[in-house]
C-alpha cells in the first residue's frame, strides 16, 4: 500500500506510534500475506524499505494518509507529502527469534530548560517508564523517538541491540530490528555535552523515584 506522509503532533509523537486511517488498516490487516489474528486497530507495520512502527488507527488521518513525526521521518528516511509503501509487519519475522534480550539507547534533554531543570534522571525511572510506553514495539538499529518522564521529554537514539534467540544469519532482518517484551533489559547511556555547552554534564543514575503516567492516546 502506498500512503503519503503527514506530520504528527507534539501529543502523540511521545507514543513513537505512527497513525492511519481505520480503513487503510483494515486493508493492511487483509493483504494476502498479512495474518488474520492482527488487532485490526493496531499492529507494527514497515514504511518504506527498513523501518518498522508501531501503528494506530484514528479516524482523524484522511483515507491514503499516514501521520510520522519528524524524529521517525529521519530515521525512515522520507519527508512530508512524501508517497511511501506501508505493508504489515509480520509475527512470523518479529515473533519469538526477534525478541530482544538487551536494548542499547542513548538518551538527552530534549531542551535546554529541560537539562537545566533536571540534569540528573533515575536510570530505573526511565526503564520502568520505557517498558510501560513501548511495550510490545518493534525497535530500529539507529532509530529516534521521544519519551517523557516527571513531565519533562528527551529524544532518545538506538545504539545497539542483542536478540533473546541470536540469528543464524547476517542477512535476517532481525539482525538491525528487535521487538521490546517485559524481559527486555534497556541500557541507557546519556548524550555527551559538547566541551563548547556552557550545560552541566547530563547524567544517568542508578536509583528509582516515582515515574509519570505515559500519554498513549
Amino acid at each position: 500500500m502506498e500512503l503519503v506522509v503527514e506530520p504528527t503532533n507534539t501529543t502523540i509523537e511521545l507514543t513513537n506510534c505512527v497513525y492511519i486511517n481505520p480503513q487503510d488498516m483494515q486493508q493492511l490487516q487483509t493483504c494476502p500475506d498479512s495474518e488474520s489474528t492482527k488487532d485490526a486497530l493496531q499492529f507494527n507495520v514497515q514504511v518504506g524499505d527498513h523501518a518498522v512502527f508501531y501503528a494506530k488507527a484514528s479516524e482523524k488521518v484522511h483515507v491514503g494518509r499516514i501521520l510520522l513525526s519528524m524524529l521517525q521521518r529521519r530515521s525512515a528516511f522520507v519527508s512530508l507529502d512524501q508517497q511511501v509503501s506501508v505493508s504489515a509487519f509480520e509475527a512470523s519475522v518479529a515473533g519469538d527469534g526477534c525478541e530482544l534480550s538487551e536494548l542499547m539507547v542513548e538518551v538527552e534533554p530534549l531542551t535546554k530548560s529541560a537539562h537545566e531543570a533536571k540534569p540528573e534522571v533515575s536510570r530505573d525511572d526511565l526503564s520502568a517508564q520505557f517498558h510501560e510506553c513501548f511495550k510490545g514495539h518493534i525497535f530500529n538499529n539507529g532509530q529516534l523517538f521521544s519519551m517523557e518522564l516527571d513531565g519533562l521529554k528527551y529524544v532518545c537514539k538506538v545504539t545497539g541491540m542483542n536478540l533473546a534467540t541470536p540469528v543464524q544469519s547476517s542477512v535476517d532482518k532481525c539482525v538491525s530490528k528487535g521487538l521490546l517484551t517485559e524481559k527486555t533489559v534497556i541500557l541507557f547511556e546519556a548524550r555527551a555535552v559538547e566541551q563548547s555547552s556552557s550545560l552541566p554534564p547530563f547524567i544517568i543514575v542508578r536509583g528509582s523515584a516515582s515515574a509519570c503516567a505515559c500519554d498513549t492516546r
